[in-house]
């Protein structure tokens, strides 16, 4: 019994972190078709960021690009290196990614737990950090707190919507020019990189037996 108590406690903590408090959406930038909220959680350190567009491929080209783990630093904003840690299932894996950020502020790496499931016409991806499943690196620092939650909905047979909302603390002295990255420059450059890359031959063709 306290086994499952634990368990409980443990996902209750989560779904506490992740949903605690009623977003107050802000729009703050649009470009490309891509439109940027902001949101203010309890905690001044911890903010809440969403993105939504349109995107001209199906569900099937964006897992492959998601899944692509190496890749990311060919379209993710800052990130620097990533690898695949485990790959438990077909659609669930644990990557590592380092984000490089201008001197004198230190770069951020974190370790994410990466699930895909389908619901309708709805995909869904959830990433959440899971930090001491690998060692820490000197001289960077650790993301402690972020949850990544991705919904995918079919538009047509070539095109999606994209709803991204990620709730973080990047953690350390955060100068607002950084904050402002994060929540603005980042997600837009992040999205209009998205949109480019799927229309690559590897992933056009891509199939997934488990989005069916």
């Amino acid at each position: 019994m306290p086994g499952k108590l634990y368990k409980i406690l443990f996902v209750l903590i989560v779904l506490s972190f992740q949903y605690g408090t009623a977003q107050q959406w802000k729009f703050r930038k649009e470009k490309n078709g891509i439109r940027v909220y902001t949101a203010l959680q309890d905690s001044s350190a911890v903010r809440s960021v969403k993105a939504v567009a349109r995107v001209h491929c199906n569900r099937h080209q964006i897992v492959a690009l998601l899944l692509d783990i190496p890749r990311q630093p060919d379209w993710i904003y800052n990130t620097k290196q990533a690898r695949i840690v485990e790959q438990i299932a077909a659609n669930e894996i644990i990557f590592y990614s380092l984000v490089s950020l201008p001197w004198p502020v230190a770069s951020r790496d974190y370790v994410s737990h990466f699930t895909i499931t389908r619901k309708n016409d709805i995909t869904i991806l959830d990433s959440h950090v899971v930090p001491e499943t690998l060692p820490h690196v000197p001289g960077v620092i650790r993301v402690e707190k972020s949850h990544a939650h991705w919904e995918i909905r079919d538009i047509s047979d070539d095109e999606v919507e994209i709803t991204y909302v990620l709730r973080f603390d990047p953690g350390g002295e955060v100068p607002p020019w950084l904050t402002n990255i994060f929540v603005t420059t980042g997600p837009l450059s992040t999205f209009s990189n998205l949109k480019e890359m799927v229309k690559k031959p590897e992933y056009r063709n891509a199939h997934f037996a488990f989005l069916e």
